[in-house]
């Protein structure tokens, strides 16, 4: 079951099925996206279905569901009622419009219409079909997602090592991009992790009060010799991050990534947590001295 108020993502593609087998992988995992590929898959029906999202900071369950545009002209097609904090289009690019349709139905939607999670996926049936057109669909989609405020994600339907290794000029692609655009967002009633332990903190419908509500319950919740975020410390991390959402509706995919890159570090020294690497310099330097 999916509670009322949890959080929504979207999955948006066409009838071929590649929405709901892309949310499949999602939920359950490479292996459920590489049955529900084959034409099994274990999730049916647009839902909402369960995603459980368990990250190394924060634990949430979001309410996904699949849509599937109609056939004919779907620019003015609506996919649902409520605002969903996150979107993942996809298309085929071995299947002829599929690419204009999808784009077309998210260039449709107004100006209220306005997830902060935006992906743009290529997905390609098999690793051969993206060598075989040298991923200029991949290409194309990264153009037009630069230009609306997306991130483009190139993934192959066909899963294994294929998927898991993928990679274009440099930047990860597969579904471990998607997951991770994903993961990397600040969820409404997502629980914070303090020691292996979720602690439940909401972020809320009203941002500010909340935000400060919540800084104030995990700074009250912890010893005072205990490393972490103060209150100010959370609400500062909250705005940063949706200062570079802002910034990088304009930006390419890999400024996009070094943004997010810099901010997860920055909200890693927030709540006093020191990469194993640091940890290792760190002995090395003093072991020099």
């Amino acid at each position: 079951m999916v509670a009322e108020s949890a959080p929504a993502l979207v999955v948006v593609g066409e009838s071929d099925g590649g929405g709901l087998a892309l949310l499949s992988t999602l939920v359950l995992g490479p292996r459920g996206g590489s049955e529900a590929a084959n034409g099994a898959s274990p999730i049916e029906g647009p839902g909402p279905h369960a995603l459980r999202l368990d990250t190394k900071y924060y634990t949430v369950d979001v309410a996904a569901t699949v849509h599937t545009l109609p056939d004919e002209d779907a620019t003015g097609d609506e996919a649902f009622g409520e605002r969903p904090e996150a979107v993942v289009a996809v298309f085929d690019p071995t299947r002829d419009g599929s690419f204009a349709k999808v784009t077309g139905w998210c260039q449709a939607r107004d100006d209220s219409w306005s997830p902060e999670i935006r992906l743009l996926v290529c997905r390609y049936p098999t690793k051969g079909a993206m060598d075989a057109e040298s991923a200029s669909s991949a290409d194309a989609a990264d153009d037009w997602a630069v230009e609306n405020g997306y991130e483009a994600v190139a993934v192959i339907a066909s899963g294994g090592d294929d998927d898991e290794a993928l990679e274009l000029r440099g930047d990860e692609q597969g579904m471990r991009r998607v997951r991770a655009a994903i993961e990397a967002h600040a969820w409404l009633g997502l629980a914070m992790k303090r020691g292996g332990d979720p602690t439940a903190t909401s972020i809320g419908e009203d941002e500010a009060a909340e935000e400060r509500e919540t800084a104030e319950e995990l700074d009250g919740s912890r010893p005072e010799e205990e490393p972490g975020a103060s209150g100010d410390d959370l609400e500062r991390m909250l705005r940063e991050m949706a200062r570079v959402r802002a910034m990088g509706a304009t930006a390419s995919d890999s400024e996009r990534r070094a943004m997010a890159a810099d901010a997860a570090m920055r909200m890693m020294s927030m709540f006093g947590v020191d990469s194993d690497d640091d940890g290792e310099d760190d002995e090395a330097t003093a072991g020099a001295a």
